[in-house]
């Protein structure tokens, strides 16, 4: 069967991306098993040219199969094609009576297919609240549908649509995307803001503007989705479809960093990097999402890849689906219905699924699926790891470092640094400490979470805890992993982190310096802030920060803290600045970014007083550079949105005071410009110079 999910797998590859074949074989294949797949999976329509191509050319597949995958794709053509018009009827008379509505998977992903019609689904979801909802149902009973209670809960309400007795259309109106779940992960996923109306915008899918969630969110959404069906009831094949897609569309739209945090903390994460493997091996997702994350097993992708293929062969009877719902629930939202599900599973009652919830615990152990109310209670129980004399060890950690205006003293050595001694402090006295622990203190999946004062994340293989603003602790269970792998991790999260616990304010972004000004350049991935940054750097500017500027306030200005002596490029930006790649140290072979390390005398080391803080904006509708200065609310959205730990204000207490006061204070002492760009013209120079000529 494994072979067999694998064929059809590549099938689906064909379909999306290679009308005309590749050259793949596909002989003494079980075509009745593959149509099978097909079927459950709602794929027959996207599936269905590229089997009748390999038919015309092998002229192996049974005549009967091709006939019904013909007749299947027609149907699910047809449905499709229904949703989507009915959808647009409800869309066009929704907008007359003012009555908002959020579309979240449907068009949104059908858009993504090589036709609209291709993606199948049994049903259109619309997510409102209250007020709209009433609207909404009203309005769908005035256009013919009917309220379906079988179908209906607490918090989603199905309407459906009948022509000649026969149904044609659902559409499931939700007040929470979470339908009736409601424990402590539903908690941490509602804390995120996923699933509201503030997180959401308009696109064009299908032929119609629709609302729906933004692209993290509506990730995070369909990645809870996948587990949830995976774990109560199992999944068919469409999923990989869908997030391939999604995802090769949204990568650069999603904050991946931020994606892997929230799914560290629902214990979700080892999942999302099986499934995401899976859909790079069998679809070539892009998979630069999973650069530094730990790579699945090969156990790990067959247990998954056995959950898809179980559900598309068979299927429980009714009483017995609704027993493995039971007994698995609490995995989807952390709820605590019993001590032990295993213990659980011996009970009489489970005896017709024994076998099959056996297996299905096991694989999500193996897959990192914790319940979380459990977790938290082991937690609090190890709250108290580390009995160590945290000011001896200062003491005695053989290397000592400053950066961002903060001391490390450190077991591990990041040479990248500057000496701690040029701050006037000494080991003793050094603001935060970098230490391994024992192998495995770490290797505890129920720390997967983050708190004000502690912050757990995975990397590489190795886990670390930053916590109380003034610690660094790493597991390191890869021991063939080197200090330089792990470093890593601790110069970016880890001390990203620390800045976080320590009320500090950090932009996304590079400042240069120059007699006694300086400027931060920040702009989101691609904007151009490191060419802009560059070429400031030719006019006579010199280096304060690359990547993170930590802003300090005075009583006369607003300075910034000197970073990490070096400079990151990516390879084209390398080569036009003159460099061989081979005498660069590549930082990442992913995303093709290559690092110079600086000497000190190499930064800026006059007087850091800001003089303006600069975003690079590239604007697809522009056709000449422009800039605006925006005030009030505006700034400080703008200075916000920009804040290097921005998502860790939600999964803790918010935006500190400190950080606050911090951006009012810039808001009041420094100019901020949004410098409008048009895409695809070199306007460097043009740039450069409108940067010059504002603070002089």
């Amino acid at each position: 069967m494994y072979r067999s999910a694998e064929t059809f797998l590549r099938i689906v590859y064909e379909s999306l991306y290679a009308p005309y074949g590749t050259g793949t074989r596909f002989q003494d294949m079980d075509w009745s098993l593959l149509f099978q797949y097909a079927v459950k999976s709602k794929l027959c329509a996207v599936t269905y040219p590229t089997v009748k191509r390999i038919s015309d050319t092998t002229g192996d597949i049974p005549k009967d199969i091709l006939k019904l995958w013909e007749q299947e794709a027609l149907l699910g053509r047809n449905r499709a094609e229904t949703c989507l018009e009915r959808l647009k009827i409800l869309e066009s008379l929704a907008k007359e009576k003012d009555i908002e509505f959020c579309v979240f998977k449907g068009c949104v992903l059908a858009d993504l297919f090589p036709k609209g019609t291709y993606r199948v689904s049994n049903d259109t979801d619309l997510f409102v609240d209250k007020e709209n909802g009433e609207k909404l149902e009203k309005l769908l009973m005035e256009c013919g549908y009917q309220y379906c209670p079988q179908n209906s809960s607490n918090q989603v309400a199905a309407y459906e649509l009948y022509q000649n007795g026969v149904r044609i259309d659902r559409m499931e109106i939700h007040y929470s995307i979470w339908e009736d779940f409601q424990g402590p992960k539903i908690q941490k996923l509602k804390e995120f803001g996923v699933g509201t109306m503030e997180k959401t915008q308009e696109v064009s899918a299908c032929g119609m503007q629709v609302r729906t969630f933004l692209p993290l969110e509506h990730l995070i959404y369909q990645m809870f989705h996948i587990i949830k069906h995976v774990i109560c009831e199992g999944m068919n094949f469409a999923p990989f479809v869908d997030i391939t897609l999604f995802v090769n569309e949204n990568k650069d739209k999603i904050n991946w960093e931020e994606f892997w945090e929230k799914m560290d903390t629902l214990g979700y994460a080892v999942f999302c990097e099986t499934f995401f493997t899976m859909c790079h091996i069998y679809l070539k997702m892009d998979d630069s999402m999973l650069e530094n994350r730990t790579n699945p097993t090969l156990d790990q992708r067959w247990n998954l890849l056995w959950q898809f293929i179980l559900k598309t062969t068979r299927e429980l009877p009714q009483a017995q689906d609704t027993l493995l719902h039971m007994l698995c629930r609490p995995f989807v939202d952390g709820m605590d219905a019993y001590e032990d599900p295993e213990k659980e599973l011996e009970k009489k009652e489970y005896a017709q699924i024994h076998k099959y919830g056996k297996s299905k615990i096991e694989t999500m152990h193996l897959l990192g699926l914790t319940r979380m109310e459990t977790s938290l209670k082991n937690v609090k129980q190890r709250e108290m790891i580390f009995t160590k004399d945290i000011q001896k060890a200062k003491e005695e950690a053989k290397y000592f470092y400053s950066i961002y205006g903060i001391t490390v003293a450190s077991e591990i050595e990041m040479f990248e640094l500057l000496p701690g001694e040029r701050m006037g402090k000494t080991r003793k006295d050094a603001d935060v400490y970098v230490h391994y622990c024992p192998v495995g203190m770490l290797d505890n999946p129920q720390l997967q979470m983050i708190k004000p004062d502690r912050i757990w994340f995975q990397g590489n293989g190795n886990s670390y805890l930053v916590q109380n603003g003034n610690e660094i602790v790493v597991d390191k269970r890869i021991e063939s992993k080197t200090d330089k792998e792990v470093k890593a991790y601790v110069m970016s999260h880890g001390l990203s982190f620390i800045l976080h616990m320590k009320n500090k304010m950090a932009l996304h972004g590079a400042t240069i310096g120059k007699n006694d000004k300086a400027l931060t350049i920040i702009g989101s991935s691609g904007s151009g802030k490191s060419t802009i940054s560059t070429s400031l750097m030719k006019q006579g500017y010199q280096l304060i920060a690359d990547d993170i500027s930590v802003m300090k306030i005075t009583e006369d200005d607003v300075q910034v803290e000197i970073a990490v002596p070096q400079q990151k490029y990516c390879k084209d930006t390398a080569l036009k600045e003159g460099y061989k790649l081979e005498d660069l140290e590549c930082i990442s072979e992913v995303r093709d970014k290559y690092r110079v390390l600086l000497k000190e005398e190499e930064l800026y080391q006059g007087k850091s007083s800001l003089a303006g803080i600069f975003e690079i904006f590239l604007d697809k509708n522009a056709t000449k550079v422009f800039v605006e200065q925006p005030q009030g609310l505006d700034l400080l959205k703008l200075l916000s949105y920009n804040m290097f730990s921005q998502y860790l204000f939600s999964n803790t207490n918010g935006m500190s005071p400190e950080v606050f006061q911090t951006a009012l204070q810039i808001a009041q002492k420094v100019p901020v410009y949004v410098i409008h760009r048009p895409e695809g013209i070199d306007t460097v120079e043009e740039i450069t110079d409108t940067i010059l000529k504002l603070i002089w």
